[in-house]
């Protein structure tokens, strides 16, 4: 059954019912904030009078997250949860984008820059996506609460990197592989070429996938961190590969699922970005709470 509750005179919604005791549970739904429902025709009731909504300690109903949510189903979630939130979702992807952009383009240093503030700024973005898919109230200056664990978020990433960049020295094998073959290839027949080519792709191919496998084995960094500030950098990276075990390729073919709308954004001269990212984004914080749910049982 979808909900809706009134937070700061704002209507959020709509949310599922284990969401809506999820809240409760955590403290972020108060006994005196109005909740509705489509059963309850046109009256709203504090949150106290739902039965079993504050029993102490909060029942949540089984959690309809088993980590098996089809990825339809969680872009069509992500969908629902933006509704009525696109204009300040929008607005913010915009900001995040101006921020980054600007930092980056500042002359010799902007790339120092740019490793300064990705962290922090990254929490903030995945923290207010994860409110939006939760339903709970956002604001603006969520996109900088990384800035508050500077330290943690800053680490965080600054390892994420160095891992992935460590990975991605398998990338130098085909590379000196291309480099000492194709040369020798031209000169010696067109034949050699059509044989050897494919093969330096394929060997691409494969010393990559270690690459992909770990950035989807840390892609749940900062929802981590998110909701765990007190964690430290490593033992959040351990613990995003600890949750995205058996999830991979789950995670890897949802990520596929906007290589359409990612062409159609194109289109706009890059505009449509501007809701497609949201749209990603909400859609992995679904993602991320349907694996924990499971990971928590």
């Amino acid at each position: 059954m979808q909900w809706f509750y009134i937070q700061n005179e704002k209507r959020i919604g709509p949310i599922e019912e284990t969401d809506l005791f999820q809240l409760a549970s955590n403290g972020k739904l108060s006994p005196q904030d109005l909740v509705w429902n489509p059963s309850m025709g046109e009256e709203w009731k504090p949150a106290s009078s739902i039965s079993g909504l504050f029993t102490p300690p909060a029942v949540i109903p089984p959690s309809t997250g088993t980590g098996n949510t089809p990825n339809r189903r969680l872009m069509e979630k992500a969908i629902r949860s933006l509704s009525g939130n696109w204009a300040i979702a929008v607005g913010l992807a915009l900001l995040f984008q101006i921020i980054i952009s600007s930092v980056q383009v500042v002359p010799y240093l902007g790339a120092l820059f740019a490793l300064l503030i990705n962290g922090p700024m990254l929490f903030g973005l995945n923290r207010f996506f994860l409110k939006i898919a939760r339903g709970t109230a956002t604001e603006v200056g969520d996109l900088f609460d990384g800035f508050k664990w500077y330290g943690k978020t800053l680490g965080g990433y600054a390892l994420m990197a160095l891992f992935l960049g460590l990975w991605s020295l398998l990338l130098i094998i085909p590379g000196v592989f291309a480099a000492i073959t194709i040369p020798a290839a031209t000169q010696s027949s067109d034949a050699a070429m059509v044989v050897l080519l494919p093969l330096i792709i394929l060997f691409f191919i494969l010393m990559a996938l270690p690459v992909i496998r770990a950035s989807l084995s840390y892609s749940m960094l900062f929802f981590i961190l998110s909701d765990q500030p007190e964690l430290g950098p490593y033992e959040a990276l351990q613990r995003s590969a600890q949750m995205m075990m058996g999830y991979k390729w789950k995670k890897f073919c949802l990520g596929w699922r906007f290589f359409g709308w990612g062409v159609l954004a194109l289109c706009t001269c890059g505009i449509g970005f501007l809701w497609l990212f949201p749209y990603m984004t909400t859609t992995n914080a679904h993602f991320y709470e349907d694996v924990r749910n499971l990971v928590e049982k």
